[in-house]
């Protein structure tokens, strides 16, 4: 029954450990995907904000005077990206958190596999020591049978003996 136990406990470890190594590759992939995303997506935004941002140094460059609603709303317009590229910003921060943090539960990953090992090697021995105590059980039963069977015919052969000289002790001959 221990060893039943220790083997239920190993194949329930196993499937926990597989799902759980399946789950972080899962998010892994997920989060790579994401990061892999979001680093396109700044690189177009950057891009085109250079590009924005070239193309207004040119128009200014080149026009001397600008009327001032059109200078509010480019300076408009860049807060409003400054604000897109911070909060682009943060969510790869946040992103980059979220794989750090998956990264060190795969740390995890890796100690309950080293467990797993060192009980099967335990599951091993035990197994091993099991069968040798079954045989030495079934070898001192064997032993244990015949001892008993071999008194139990010296208990009937003495009592066979007894019963015949008490016989001929009724019958007053012993030659008989």
């Amino acid at each position: 029954t221990v060893i039943s136990g220790l083997k239920g406990k190993i194949e329930r470890s196993k499937r926990r450990l597989k799902e759980e190594i399946e789950r972080s590759k899962k998010r892994i992939e997920k989060l790579k995907r994401e990061e892999a995303s979001i680093k396109d997506n700044l690189k177009s935004e950057i891009e085109r904000l250079t590009r924005e941002a070239a193309a207004i140094k040119d128009d200014l460059g080149s026009e001397k005077v600008l009327r001032r609603k059109d200078v509010r709303a480019l300076e408009m317009g860049v807060s409003e990206y400054k604000e897109k590229i911070s909060e682009t910003t943060r969510r790869l921060k946040e992103l980059e958190g979220k794989h750090a943090a998956l990264i060190a539960d795969s740390a995890d990953v890796v100690k309950v596999v080293s467990e797993r090992d060192k009980l099967k090697e335990s599951f091993a021995l035990i197994t091993v020591e099991n069968d040798d105590l079954k045989q030495e059980n079934k070898r001192l039963f064997t032993r244990n049978a015949i001892y008993w069977f071999l008194a139990g015919s010296g208990v009937f052969f003495v009592g066979w003996i007894i019963g015949q000289i008490s016989r001929r002790k009724k019958s007053g001959s012993f030659l008989r």
